[in-house]
């Protein structure tokens, strides 16, 4: 399975490069008799691009430099062979976004185990290549609710201030209001940055069209200018508040 990971269309000619010539080394020990007793061997190389349209073909120029690969945001790619002889097979699926693992897959079928454990070495030594997806995004969820949910609260309750003095009361009391106004909102927002760092990242297509690449620019510059104050202002009140009181209540 895959995962984990960026994929870039260098990445994905390369793993087509890699099932297609996998296939043609395949071909070409089999004997006249076998190919005329048996199939042709078969290959598919598909993608789908994020406005629905889906391109085809049995060769690896559908993923050729200057096309629709570096042109488009791509969102699956299926590649394929299924050779003629010795029940030989290479599927690889690879979907954009956090699809379930076990869609994501790269698989070597044949009962020619040297031709099988060579393609897998291959193929694993490709992706292992593969530029890391980020995971502390996942891994940190609950304390970016956290402190996402305190933030908000934080500016819901500047506001109430304002009009009805909720500045006299106790300060962890305040925390509390804080936690269960922001909540709601902080668990959608944590969602969708969460979101933002994928599974699987399909990075095609102009920089233009990669939307997740502008997101996190445009997350990285709200959390410079909005969230790290807020953040600051939340640990100054938090200091100031046992310093004063000497770690005890009122």
């Amino acid at each position: 399975m895959l995962g984990n990971v960026i994929v870039t269309s260098d990445d994905v000619r390369e793993l087509a490069g890699i099932v297609a010539n996998a296939g043609q080394e395949l071909e070409s020990r089999e004997s006249k008799e076998e190919r005329r007793a048996e199939s042709r061997a078969h290959f598919s190389f598909e993608m789908e691009t994020s406005d629905g349209s889906t391109y085809e073909s049995q060769t690896t120029d559908v993923f050729a430099k200057g096309g629709t690969l570096d042109g488009k945001q791509i969102t699956r790619l299926l590649m394929s062979f299924r050779g003629g002889q010795a029940n030989a097979s290479i599927t690889a699926f690879i979907y954009h976004g956090n699809s379930a693992p076990f869609w994501n897959y790269v698989e070597v079928k044949g009962t020619n185990t040297t031709w099988v454990n060579g393609v897998t070495k291959k193929i694993e030594d490709v992706v292992a290549s593969w530029e890391k997806q980020a995971s502390w995004p996942r891994s940190f969820q609950d304390a970016i609710v956290l402190v996402a949910a305190i933030g908000i609260g934080q500016l819901f309750l500047v506001a109430l201030d304002r009009l009805a003095g909720f500045g006299h009361l106790h300060f962890l009391i305040r925390w509390a209001i804080q936690f269960f106004v922001g909540l709601g909102p902080a668990a959608l927002i944590t969602r969708k940055v969460v979101d933002l760092w994928p599974y699987i990242e399909l990075r095609t297509g102009r920089e233009h069209a990669q939307t997740l690449r502008k997101r996190k620019r445009y997350l990285w510059l709200l959390a410079t200018v909005g969230v790290f104050p807020i953040i600051i202002r939340i640990l100054y009140d938090g200091i100031k508040y046992f310093v004063h009181s000497g770690g005890k209540g009122p």
